[in-house]
């Protein structure tokens, strides 16, 4: 992949900048470590989605309404379309923190840390498939 191979990023069609960009993913598990022995066992229980971390620029062009505009998007609490400039067009993707940084040196340009989010908004979490009460 060359540089001219990615695309723009941008959150709810907000445009930025990404400088750089950490995925966060793998299994959620429980680990049960048993007392006066050496042993422990590992519990999978499934699939963690992944996590997007992206270190972001707003650029001079247009700053303050880009920044206003990119710092309502991220607090409404609400999912939309993130596109990431090396995986594409994510869906329901919420923000779940940022860090804005502004300096007085680079008036009209800031850095943010944003974490986001998938959200499958499934609202009631699926039942189990085997209960002790069912048993």
């Amino acid at each position: 992949m060359a540089i001219v191979d990615t695309k723009p990023a941008a959150y709810k069609n907000i445009d930025f900048l990404m400088i750089t960009s950490a995925i966060t993913g793998g299994r959620k598990d429980v680990l049960f470590e048993f007392p006066n022995s050496n042993k422990q066992t590992v519990e999978d229980l499934g699939l963690c989605p992944r996590s997007y971390s992206m270190s972001v620029i707003i650029p001079h062009e247009n700053y303050i309404e880009t920044r206003d505009n990119l710092l309502r998007v991220l607090e409404d609490g609400k999912a939309g379309p993130l596109d990431h400039p090396f995986y594409g067009k994510i869906d329901n993707i919420v923000a779940r923190t940022f860090t804005i940084n502004e300096r007085i040196t680079e008036l009209g340009r800031a850095q943010l840390e944003i974490t986001f989010a998938l959200s499958a908004d499934l609202g009631v979490p699926p039942k189990a498939k085997k209960q002790v009460s069912e048993a």
